[in-house]
């Protein structure tokens, strides 16, 4: 008599991250329109990953993230731009990994952040569909960098790699089919 392994279904909740990365990356396309300005999600990670590089505290990760979220939202009701306040974050973050930091995963933060923030400048600065196409490519980018931070369980939490990973490839496929049929 053999023995088999029962599968076990993986139930919604058990992938929550995945389902509301979904959601979220629905709502960021939901205006139909290939804007290379939604490419400051690569540049509130750039400032994420690296101030949690930076804490060397994983369990951080949500409330860093929901930190960033209000405080982008916050600086656009002012009409303040992001852009500035983000790279500062990241570049003093990125000093802090620098000197205090000699795991090399938490190292490799950096250039993967200033990454973020060169893209994003970039697509910034050429037109809109290339734009879009600059910040769809540096999406896909990240999200293979948060499938190596989930498979390695480093750095943050693989919850949030997770969300990350699923909700940056979606906006940057994405946002390459709005600039294939026009929008």
């Amino acid at each position: 008599m053999t023995t088999q392994a029962v599968a076990r279904p993986t139930s919604v909740l058990h992938r929550w991250p995945t389902v509301l990365a979904l959601a979220c990356a629905a709502l960021t396309l939901s205006d139909g329109a290939a804007e290379p300005g939604v490419g400051v999600a690569l540049v509130v990670a750039a400032a994420g990953y690296v101030a949690l590089a930076a804490l060397d505290r994983r369990a951080l990760t949500w409330p860093v993230v929901v930190v960033l979220f209000v405080g982008v939202v916050a600086l656009r009701a002012f009409e303040v731009p992001e852009l500035p306040v983000l790279a500062v974050i990241a570049v003093v973050g990125s000093a802090v990994v620098a000197v205090r930091r000699r795991e090399r995963w938490h190292l490799l933060q950096v250039p993967v952040g200033l990454m973020g923030l060169a893209v994003f400048v970039v697509a910034l600065e050429v037109p809109t569909a290339a734009g879009a196409v600059v910040v769809a490519v540096g999406l896909l980018g990240h999200a293979a960098w948060d499938a190596v931070l989930w498979r390695r369980d480093s750095v943050i939490s693989r919850s949030f790699a997770e969300w990350c990973g699923v909700f940056d490839a979606v906006v940057a496929v994405g946002l390459l089919a709005l600039v294939a049929t026009g929008y």
